[in-house]
């Protein structure tokens, strides 16, 4: 074998006794540095490391911290090479905060714990505070989450918030008033997230899924006394008392029938990251070639918003609902055979 060869596959070796002891993070690092070819290479080496005994790993690492002292590494750490190391994992404008932080150590940065906060729960923290003190608060919130904050506010306050904070470098307060705000809010955030809450109840859904599972009679009468007092609320149960997802439930004639009723491209959206069963079950009630277009409609349209899937999921969910209506096929399997009994 040439000398050279086997300094490569010492090399390799070497490599791959490091990348054992470092981590996988680390490892995956200086993985980067390497060739493609090398990094198969030392990808063998490691397969066939079973072992490593503690000379090995001593010599090996040894030999890695000399070859870091002979390299040009920075002797001392300053701002540049800590923007170097930060900002690339950091949102631009939190990486800017920082490193103003890192610049000025004595400069304080008010409210910056809000700031790993939800804008509702930084609004229920400022309930009942002054305009002045709101303005104060938002004004040191990064600008996204500041926008979100005042988006939130009423119409009112909003308008005062923003002239506050126009003019607010003339009429800032000192640094203890700021330090009884903070302390203000946090304790609020603090015995916000500490307090137990109720289990949500009730809504539309939760109506919906109780009707699902009600006399189809019963439920009829329900719903037009609804539709009389609350049309819009009656229309709202009753679209979610069908789900697209519902199709896993029918038997394929059920499928077929309304697979019928259905316009391609709206089926097309519909399945879009829907649950494989369910996908599953609509592909087996086509034609094989019915199926390799609509898969490959599926693929083209990936990109879609959910909006887009969503309405569409609702018209087949409500075509769903009709054909029930009608007695062509049966959502409610459970609920006829409480009728025949």
């Amino acid at each position: 074998m040439p000398v050279k060869e086997e300094d490569q596959k010492v090399k390799h070796r070497k490599v791959a006794v490091l990348l054992s002891l470092v981590g996988r993070e680390v490892a995956q690092e200086i993985l980067k540095q390497f060739q493609v070819r090398d990094i198969e290479m030392i990808g063998e080496e490691m397969a066939k490391v079973k072992e490593i005994s503690r000379e090995e790993q001593d010599r090996v690492l040894l030999e890695f911290l000399n070859s870091l002292q002979q390299k040009n590494l920075p002797t001392k750490i300053d701002l540049d090479y800590i923007e170097q190391i930060f900002t690339p994992s950091l949102e631009p404008e939190r990486a800017q905060r920082l490193m103003k932080k890192f610049q000025s150590p004595q400069q304080i940065v008010p409210f910056e714990e809000l700031s790993d906060h939800e804008p509702d729960r930084i609004i229920e923290a400022m309930a009942g505070e002054h305009p002045q003190t709101i303005a104060l608060v938002v004004a040191s919130l990064p600008s996204e989450l500041s926008a979100k904050v005042i988006k939130r506010l009423p119409e009112k306050v909003q308008h005062e918030v923003a002239r506050r904070i126009a003019v607010l470098d003339k009429t800032a307060p000192d640094i203890e008033t700021v330090r009884d705000i903070e302390k203000r809010l946090s304790t609020r955030i603090k015995q916000k997230s500490e307090k137990p809450e109720m289990t949500k109840m009730g809504g539309v859904q939760s109506t919906a899924d109780i009707f699902n599972l009600m006399d189809k009679e019963v439920v009829h009468g329900i719903m037009e006394s609804l539709e009389t007092a609350n049309e819009e609320l009656a229309a709202q149960i009753k679209m979610k008392m069908v789900r697209f997802e519902d199709l896993n439930k029918l038997d394929d004639m059920e499928i077929q029938r309304i697979l019928k009723e259905v316009e391609t491209q709206d089926l097309a959206l519909a399945c879009i990251r829907l649950e494989k069963a369910v996908e599953e079950k609509i592909f087996t009630n086509m034609s094989t070639r019915g199926a390799e277009m609509l898969k490959d409609d599926i693929e083209v349209m990936q990109n879609v918003k959910a909006d887009a899937i969503k309405a569409a999921r609702l018209k087949i969910a409500e075509v769903m609902r009709r054909l029930d209506e009608e007695g062509t096929i049966v959502l409610n399997k459970q609920s006829l055979e409480e009728e025949v009994e």
